[in-house]
């Protein structure tokens, strides 16, 4: 090691910059050239502003201004609860709880870091006074509280009532939704189980500032034009087909819900909600004779089957409009389920003593049957069934490997009877067609011939 050295540092390699100590609490210098991250940055002037503003600081009431911003910060965001404080700035709780009583002094670098991670401006500690925060920075910092502890906040009812309050006198007037955000909660579930008059006015002094849907400010283009979704209407009305659900058709014309729909057309809404009804009836109608009719069928199809088969997307439905008849179904298709895989388990053992022995695949084509259903019904027969298809890929591989080496034999005896020398490219060509020409075996072939046959 040489001790002087431009980037030499006490007690560390002046190559890599790797700690040559043995302690317990090492610490790795990085190397000179690495690139400093954020916390670095930010750590080298948050140092810097202490520095420079250390005539100002008076170090027996920093304990006490550590003290006070702490607290004002965890009533800000998460209404005084410090383990919240102390799972943000990721430190332990015990040490945040002598923070607060001031029965410890916080070490510099704790310090920082917790100001880093909290976010909290040095010039704090430097004037004691808490920052102010805007009402979006003090919503974002709350969502992000929450994200990290997934939980939602503990307000009380009192506090949610005075930011309801708060909320009601602002100008411009925000949204409800948006008073839910500033308080921590992805809903407005609880401020509307709060006070519900007041969340209504919030709405309705909202919607009249002009800042809501702007589907309603004046002059906004609207979403479909009238023409357009009564034409719409009137076809579906004329049609002789089915009739999709009201919230479908004002899907697939742009709104969300179909309440736009039956406040503009209220004559055609309902009569095709009629139309609609009576499609529902007669589709319920048909679910006793469609699995009468199940009960003759050969083969016996499933209700997962018989409900595709009648429009619902679930077998639920026919259970519950015909309890009997589905029991009897499916019973039924259970039997007839049983009697299929007893016939698909003959089948395999059949396949497992023929000769030659089938693959798997041609198997599965053969029977109409899938991997998986052979899988779980029948593990043991497809793992022999498969187990007996290689060792006779192996044989047949095997054979193919005698047959082709019997013949070089006999082409390097022909060769060197004419005085030609048996090369493997020359014979090679003069093999079968359809003989093996795997060039591995051929050459080793090749080379063994020649070491049989005797030296001229």
């Amino acid at each position: 090691m040489r001790p002087l050295m431009a980037v030499a540092r006490p007690g560390s390699c002046w190559r890599c910059g790797q700690w040559l100590g043995n302690s317990a609490n090492q610490t790795h210098l990085p190397a000179p050239d690495a690139v400093p991250t954020e916390y670095q940055l930010w750590l080298a002037e948050a140092i810097g502003e202490l520095l420079a503003n250390a005539p100002r600081i008076d170090p027996e009431h920093l304990r006490d201004r550590a003290r006070e911003v702490l607290l004002a910060y965890a009533n800000a965001f998460t209404e005084g609860n410090r383990t919240a404080v102390a799972d943000i700035a990721g430190c332990r709780p015990g040490i945040f709880y002598c923070w607060f009583k001031g029965d410890q002094v916080p070490r510099i670098d704790t310090l920082l870091h917790t100001w880093y991670q909290l976010k909290l401006p040095i010039s704090c500690l430097v004037g004691g006074a808490y920052p102010g925060f805007s009402p979006e920075v003090r919503a974002e910092r709350s969502r992000e509280i929450r994200s990290v502890r997934q939980a939602a906040p503990k307000r009380s009812p009192e506090q949610i009532q005075r930011a309801l309050e708060a909320a009601l006198h602002e100008d411009p007037a925000p949204g409800l939704h948006e008073v839910a955000r500033r308080l921590g909660y992805g809903t407005t579930t609880r401020l509307r189980s709060v006070n519900k008059d007041l969340c209504r006015q919030i709405v309705v002094k909202h919607r009249r500032s002009g800042r809501s849907h702007w589907w309603r400010r004046r002059g906004a283009k609207p979403i479909c034009e009238l023409s357009r979704v009564k034409r719409v209407l009137e076809e579906y009305l004329a049609s002789t087909g089915p009739v999709p659900p009201l919230d479908h058709i004002a899907a697939s014309l742009g709104y969300a819900v179909d309440s736009s729909l039956r406040q503009k057309f209220p004559g055609l809404c309902r009569a095709l909600a009629a139309r609609i009804a009576e499609q529902k009836r007669m589709r319920l109608a048909a679910i006793e004779p469609a699995l009468e009719q199940a009960l003759q069928e050969i083969p016996a199809p499933s209700v997962k089957q018989l409900a595709k088969r009648l429009g619902f997307s679930a077998e639920c439905v026919l259970k519950a409009h015909a309890p009997v008849l589905y029991e009897k179904v499916k019973a039924r298709y259970r039997s007839y389920a049983e009697t299929c895989r007893a016939e698909l388990q003959i089948k395999l053992e059949a396949a497992l003593e023929e000769n030659p022995p089938p693959s798997l695949r041609s198997v599965y084509a053969r029977f109409g049957v899938t991997e998986s259903n052979v899988n779980t019904s029948f593990p043991e027969l497809q793992r022999a069934i498969g187990l007996r298809h290689q060792q006779y890929q192996r044989q047949q591989s095997r054979a193919r490997r005698d047959v082709v080496r019997a013949e070089i034999r006999e082409i390097v005896r022909a060769l060197q009877a004419e005085g030609i020398y048996p090369s493997v490219p020359c014979v090679t060509s003069h093999l079968k067609p359809g003989s093996l020409r795997e060039w591995r075996v051929v050459g080793q072939a090749v080379a063994d011939a020649r070491k049989e046959m005797p030296e001229r």
